[in-house]
């Protein structure tokens, strides 16, 4: 583990995006969706597809909650290591904030996973803006951590990366969101066939928005992967100890003595 701690990044990074882009070909394939630009729920809908959008995105998941949790030890130990805590006491609450914000994140995608659109649309929908929000502010607390962190682990090159990848996170889940909600408010609203969804052709209410909706969530995708992805600079730096297995062994009972069977038998006769 201690070897490969660093290739974790790099596997949610193209996982993450891959899963979207593997669904929606064979959602178009199973013609499931309306292929120009479908919201990435959309792809992840139906079965077969939606077996495999579930089982990605909980394995992703679990690889980011490990992910935090080295993150979280990381910036522990370097703050103690530089007596950082002394200039910035503030330092260790920030961590675990942001600590608690991407496990949120990580929770939020599990449910956004396994509550597809079709069948629980409140929850999927919920789950999906808990995640976006969520991760918005675990990677600008993030940049804030490796501001003050500098320059033991990166540089502030890597400061100003992040700064901006949660900016573009901010930026594109508000358009996201807002664009995708007038857009099934319009298509709502007009008289047409509701079970179309999937299939959002030009003709119908509210595409342009709803394809506004899907480019400003596949870039969500790919600016949260780059983020991931920028994590491996830190993990390489990083080695991990098998932990310690400390067994308690239960008492042995004391053999009957003689004496106290013979009372014992004297009671019961």
């Amino acid at each position: 583990m201690a070897e490969l701690l660093h290739f974790i990044p790099i596997i949610i990074c193209l996982a993450f995006p891959a899963t979207f882009v593997i669904t929606y070909i064979w959602a178009v394939l199973n013609k499931h969706v309306y292929p120009l630009l479908p919201n990435i729920s959309d792809t992840g809908s139906l079965p077969p597809e939606s077996c495999l959008f579930s089982m990605m995105l909980n394995l992703t998941a679990a690889l980011l909650l490990f992910s935090l949790y080295i993150r979280h030890k990381e910036v522990i130990v370097i703050l103690r290591a530089k007596n950082i805590v002394d200039t910035a006491p503030f330092t260790p609450l920030l961590n675990r904030i942001a600590t608690i914000f991407g496990l949120v994140a990580c929770v939020a995608l599990d449910i956004t996973a396994n509550f597809q659109v079709t069948n629980v649309f409140a929850v999927h929908g919920l789950g999906a803006i808990i995640c976006f929000v969520c991760s918005a502010v675990y990677i600008l607390l993030q940049a804030v951590l490796t501001f003050m962190i500098v320059p033991h682990i990166n540089s502030i090159i890597m400061v100003i990366i992040r700064a901006l990848l949660g900016v573009c996170v901010v930026i594109f889940t508000i358009s996201s969101i807002v664009t995708d909600t007038i857009a099934l408010k319009q298509f709502s609203s007009a008289p047409v066939n509701h079970s179309q969804i999937l299939h959002w052709t030009p003709d119908l209410p509210g595409w342009k928005l709803h394809v506004t909706a899907s480019i400003c969530e596949w870039i969500l995708v790919i600016t949260l992967a780059l983020f991931i992805l920028s994590l491996y600079w830190d993990f390489r730096k990083i080695s991990l100890t098998e932990p310690e297995l400390v067994m308690y062994a239960e008492p042995q009972p004391l053999p009957v003595q003689a004496k106290s069977f013979k009372n014992l038998n004297a009671i019961i006769s």
